[in-house]
């Protein structure tokens, strides 16, 4: 570990920094002789998962009222009304949908979930309807089909392939371009309310999906099938995002 100060490698242990609700180790340096911590949301008595959920319980339509006796329910917490409008004025750039959330806001269902279990594989489909509509519905109608077509089910051809895309070695040559941008600061907020690494998928995903303007959906299945081979693969695909008017 680096010294968050000096970047030194001569870093120990040093007690524990006890807050209301939760606990984190503190660090100290012996070359530049300071304490620090690696807790993600510092200075926060609540745990950094009750605060993320809070937001995205948020920009679900709830109020601020309703979140907080949600919040309160499932991390055996006690915040208020004004703890959550607090929270949410504070951390408003990871959640840039709060600009549209008055258009749907009253909403029954905001966001469709579906389960697809695929070879022993569950596949959690998550669709935001309201952005479906908004950015998918006009410019990409076959899209828009597709997406919507699972709220009756997955098609049996999907079920019927036996081979994932990760199952073969294909032998592929991909260019990959990696770029950091606003996703990616969405994303590393998300991550700091995972509990431990097998958390981190799921709550990225569902986080970007309720709180960004770009996520349409997540865990969608595609598939292809080769008629004249009588051979096929599938897959899904993680985040389906359109920015800038394109998927």
């Amino acid at each position: 570990m680096n010294c968050l100060w000096c970047e030194g490698t001569n870093v120990i242990k040093k007690g524990v920094r006890k807050t209301r609700y939760s606990s984190h180790q503190r660090y100290f340096c012996k070359d530049c002789e300071k304490y620090f911590s690696t807790h993600p949301l510092k200075h926060k008595a609540y745990p950094p998962q009750v605060i993320v959920d809070a937001i995205t319980k948020y920009n679900l339509g709830y109020s601020t009222r309703e979140t907080s006796k949600q919040v309160n329910k499932r991390f055996k917490v006690k915040t208020s009304k004004s703890v959550i409008n607090q929270w949410i004025n504070e951390f408003q750039r990871f959640s840039p949908i709060r600009s549209l959330r008055p258009q749907f806001v009253h909403s029954e269902q905001i966001v469709f979930t579906k389960r697809f279990d695929h070879e022993n594989l569950p596949y959690v489909f998550r669709i935001h309807h309201y952005k479906n509509q908004l950015l998918v519905r006009d410019l990409f109608p076959r899209l828009f089909s597709f997406l919507t077509q699972f709220k009756k089910g997955c098609p049996d051809v999907f079920f019927e392939i036996g081979k994932r895309c990760s199952t073969p070695s294909y032998q592929l040559k991909v260019n990959v371009m990696r770029r950091k941008n606003f996703a990616c600061a969405l994303a590393g907020f998300a991550v700091n309310a995972a509990r431990n690494n097998y958390q981190r998928h799921e709550l990225v995903e569902e986080f970007m999906l309720v709180n960004d303007t770009a996520t349409v959906a997540v865990e969608v299945p595609v598939w292809y099938w080769e008629k004249r081979v009588g051979d096929g693969v599938t897959g899904h695909i993680d985040l389906l995002q359109i920015r800038n008017d394109m998927v």
